[in-house]
């Protein structure tokens, strides 16, 4: 948490003729606030130094005041409680007397970057710095609060490290307005993994001020798609490094038959048509042990491919992919993945799943969090949860077996039966067959693969391949086009 930063009301040079007063006289000042020309102008906050009195100027540009000092702010020509940005700072006028007011900044997954102002103010006009003076993001959303009144601001600091400001919107909104926001995935240029997006941290308001998820901007994260080239060969890969600044583009290593390079070195590839295709990708070193993978089958006219968790959760992986005939889909781990960071997502998943399965990620940190059964080190025969599985196959009418089959979709009767293998991970068996393949029917009780369940609750459309045949009607993290252009592949840490 950041310390919250410190506020001044703004003392502009005024534009004012008042006459001369007596110290600690009380009198009434009159005057008029005007343009170069001379004509009046309307709406300007007049506030006084020493108690912060304050009144709008008329239709004139005249106004009255009582006290002995008096300052001038001009927010732009917006009228009263509106917003401005400039130099770095947010100013807003409090029109009301003892108006609460609040300034919070948050990163992209909804995490607060600090707490600027918080306080009821008297009216004035006031100046704030909304974002932490060693804040590392790129884009940050600022929520202000000024009494009734709400407002999403989106800051981008550029290259040198200035500050440019949108005000994405306010809460002055009809209530078929809010219900639209409520229902879209996307409001403006911002996008939400998931609706109603709640992980146990603090969420971002949308311009309804009423439904909170987190917010994205897709051209910060996948890039500008329209900058991408277009393909020689059969569809452009590009590889982009989303790891927080962990890593550098230079310590982003990416495999392919038989080259490696960094993304520093070539972020863009040509990609040929190939057949159980697979880019590696490993951070630090060409042989570094946070790594991970996608896979895919390219012929001259389509693509095929997934991100995979059947073995392993390495690094956070997910990819665009964008087609000529207006295919445009997103698989692999979500947006707050990418920015929740890698121990918070290891304590996330251990706080997520049964106490069962809690060691995958214990036993595999900080490396890996295993998918059950391959190599844990809790479901193999003798471990601790050998027998996982047993009653519920009893109860279904199936000779017990190794745990680590059932994970793995192997042996009699689950390598041949790609249906019950996902039946019995999902623990949907024991219901008629018409209920197999229906989501809401997945993961109520155990036991069940909550492994897999919980790739599936952090992935973009809740897909993913938690299992070797998750793939059945659908639910995995896997997709297919003609005319394939562009794939998009971020990875993060």
């Amino acid at each position: 948490m950041t310390t919250p930063k410190s506020f001044l009301p703004i003392r502009s040079a005024a534009l004012l003729a008042v006459a001369a007063a007596p110290l600690l006289a009380q009198v009434n000042i009159t005057g008029k606030v005007t343009d170069h020309s001379g004509k009046g102008i309307a709406g300007v906050l007049v506030a006084l130094k020493k108690n912060k009195a304050s009144t709008l100027t008329a239709a004139d540009g005249s106004y009255t005041l009582n006290g002995s000092s008096v300052g001038l702010a001009r927010l732009d020509g917006r009228g009263p409680g509106a917003l401005a940005f400039r130099e770095g700072r947010l100013e807003f006028a409090v029109t009301a007397a003892r108006q609460h007011v609040r300034v919070e900044a948050f990163d992209l997954a909804g995490h607060t970057l600090g707490v600027a102002m918080d306080r009821f103010a008297e009216a004035g006009a006031y100046r704030v710095d909304p974002l932490p003076a060693q804040g590392g993001d790129r884009i940050a959303l600022v929520s202000v609060r000024l009494g009734p009144d709400a407002y999403v601001l989106k800051l981008v600091r550029t290259a040198d490290r200035n500050v440019q400001a949108t005000v994405l919107g306010r809460a002055a909104l009809s209530a078929a307005a809010m219900a639209k926001l409520a229902a879209a995935e996307v409001v403006d240029t911002l996008e939400a993994s998931k609706t109603g997006f709640d992980k146990g941290r603090k969420k971002v308001e949308t311009l309804a001020g009423t439904v909170n998820f987190m917010l994205m901007d897709p051209d910060e994260f996948w890039g500008k798609v329209s900058d991408y080239p277009v393909a020689k060969n059969v569809m452009t890969y590009v590889f982009l490094n989303r790891t927080n600044g962990k890593y550098a583009d230079n310590q982003i290593f990416w495999t392919f038959s038989g080259q490696t390079k960094t993304i520093a070195d070539q972020k863009i590839f040509d990609m040929p048509a190939n057949s159980s295709g697979r880019v590696t990708f490993h951070l630090e070193t060409a042989t570094g042990k946070y790594w991970d993978f996608m896979e895919h089958t390219i012929t001259p006219g389509n693509w095929y491919g997934n991100t995979t968790r059947v073995d392993a959760y390495g690094i956070p992986m997910a990819i665009r992919l964008i087609c000529d005939d207006g295919h445009d889909v997103k698989l692999g781990e979500n947006y707050e993945t990418f920015y929740m960071g890698r121990e918070k997502f290891f304590e996330y998943y251990k706080a997520s799943v049964p106490a069962e399965f809690q060691h995958t990620a214990v036993n595999g940190a900080p490396y890996r969090i295993l998918a059950p059964g391959k190599g844990d080190g809790g479901f193999g025969p003798g471990e601790k949860y050998a027998t996982y599985f047993d009653a519920y196959l009893k109860e279904l009418g199936i000779a017990a077996t190794d745990t680590r089959k059932v994970f793995a979709c192997e042996g009699n009767p689950f390598g041949s039966n790609a249906q019950l293998a996902g039946a019995v991970n999902r623990h949907v068996a024991q219901l008629p067959k018409t209920e197999w393949l229906k989501a809401e029917n997945f993961y109520k009780q155990a036991p069940a693969n909550y492994y897999a369940k919980f790739f599936h609750d952090n992935s973009f459309s809740e897909k993913a391949y938690g299992f070797a045949y998750d793939d059945a009607e659908g639910y995995a993290a896997y997709d297919a086009c003609a005319k394939p252009r562009t794939l998009i592949i971020a990875v993060g840490y």
